[in-house]
């Protein structure tokens, strides 16, 4: 006799530790947090402290991650080393591959993808095959625009902007050799610019930001290196006149100064080196920008507050005080056999930030203070899991724990826990760690 019953399955519980890449995790500002796990892009939601699946398509290692909102819809683009390029849409609510870019020849090591005003996007990738790719999607169709040999030098990490006060794209790629290296797309033209130097060692972040001053649009590109040194340099409208012999449209000159003039069209800027931030003491991996904000009266501001990630086991945020940079709040971890950090991420609000280490952990952090005039960043629970394969799992006798073993050394000891809103969910209690891992190369 068959009986019937309603019993279901359903997923309740993940853990998985984020990738050891710089760019490997991104913080939405739809609040999801999309981060490589293995082979898998992984999204983790801060608010409910769980991670609530997993994407699967990818047959290696996710290198880099990154959320984009586009015409109302945010999508997630991944690298990894298959030398793929997923581009995740949102479909009947399922994320699907709606698109993979197959051009690299070795692992793409970063990505960025760029919203356009006309409704397409751009994409610049790089990869260990020594080339810098450039792809246009347009009526969701991608095609390879521009490709941009690097050899022998490799490049790590790509940016993409807007020249202030213009609709016209700006690239900036670093790697191996320590330079900048500057593109602009002028009249669906990618046309090389100058290099931007100072770094003694690889570079391994690139982020830039749009902020007005005295009324007028400019831009900071902030850089990050293996030297613990960031470098920020800013671009911005100059009223010095066009060269009178210049007939070209893009002109540039080195000043006497660590800076150029830029000429494009009949618009000139400034790039000038603005600072040089130094207190971390070992490399720096992750940047980012503050989101930008709403004031109370519905005004769009960009606070001016830059987050730094380093192996130092320390992440910084930097703002302007009185015409100097300085690190205002310093969070990290003291003691123990971490070995610092590889990224990190501003929340949506700027009021909470998550970065990811070496052992694949997530560290979080939240300013309770109610006083605008202070900050007080304290650690909060959040989510992890195995960094490397799981080869073992076992339930203790009464079944309320569950341990793994994985092959990043470690055992894990899981249960479940209910916070005083009453959802439950489960948490790590305790990780053992067997052998001390070492510094990464």
């Amino acid at each position: 006799e068959v009986m019937e019953t309603n019993a279901g399955v359903q997923l309740d519980f993940i853990a998985v530790g984020c990738n050891r890449t710089t760019n490997a995790m991104d913080w939405g500002s739809n609040d999801l947090v999309a981060y490589g796990a293995g082979s898998f892009v992984a999204l983790y939601d801060p608010k409910r402290c769980k991670i609530t699946e997993t994407l699967r398509s990818h047959s290696a290692r996710v290198n880099a991650v990154q959320w984009l909102h586009h015409n109302g819809n945010y999508e997630i683009f991944s690298s990894s080393v298959d030398k793929t390029i997923i581009n995740w849409q949102l479909i009947q609510g399922q994320w699907v591959p709606a698109h993979t870019l197959k051009k690299h020849t070795e692992p793409v090591t970063g990505i960025f993808a760029l919203s356009l005003p006309d409704g397409n996007v751009l994409l610049g990738s790089c990869g260990a095959d020594r080339i810098v790719h450039i792809w246009r999607r347009i009526k969701d169709e991608w095609n390879l625009e521009h490709s941009i040999p690097c050899a022998p030098k490799m490049i790590e990490t790509v940016a993409m902007a807007f020249i202030p006060g213009t609709q016209i794209p700006i690239m900036a790629t670093g790697g191996v050799d320590g330079d900048i290296h500057l593109h602009i797309c002028y009249e669906n033209k990618w046309i090389g610019l100058f290099n931007l130097s100072g770094h003694l060692d690889w570079i391994r972040s690139l982020t830039f930001v749009e902020f007005v001053e005295n009324s007028q649009k400019s831009l900071f590109l902030a850089s990050g290196s293996q030297d613990a040194k960031i470098r920020i340099w800013k671009f911005s409208p100059s009223s010095m006149p066009p060269p009178a012999n210049g007939t070209a449209n893009i002109m540039f000159t080195k000043m006497s100064t660590k800076g150029f003039n830029l000429k494009i069209s009949e618009k000139m800027f400034t790039v000038i080196l603005d600072s040089i931030l130094i207190a971390h003491q070992e490399w720096v991996y992750g940047l980012d920008w503050h989101p930008s904000v709403f004031s109370t009266s519905g005004e769009k501001i960009q606070p001016l507050r830059l987050m730094s990630s380093s192996m130092d086991r320390s992440v910084m945020i930097w703002e302007p005080q009185q015409g100097l940079w300085v690190n205002s709040v310093v969070v990290g971890e003291v003691g123990g056999n971490t070995l610092g950090f590889f990224g990190g991420k501003f929340s949506p609000d700027g009021k909470q930030m998550l970065a990811h280490g070496y052992n694949g952990a997530f560290h979080l952090w939240k300013n309770t203070s109610e006083d605008s005039s202070r900050e007080a960043w304290e650690t909060q629970v959040t989510v992890s899991g195995h960094f490397a394969p799981v080869s073992d799992i076992c339930w203790d006798s009464s079944s309320r724990y569950l341990l793994s073993v994985g092959e990043d050394k470690t055992c894990r000891a899981y249960s479940q826990w209910a916070k005083k809103s009453n959802r439950r969910g489960g948490r790590i209690l305790r990780r053992i760690q067997v052998e001390k891992p070492g510094k990464p190369k």
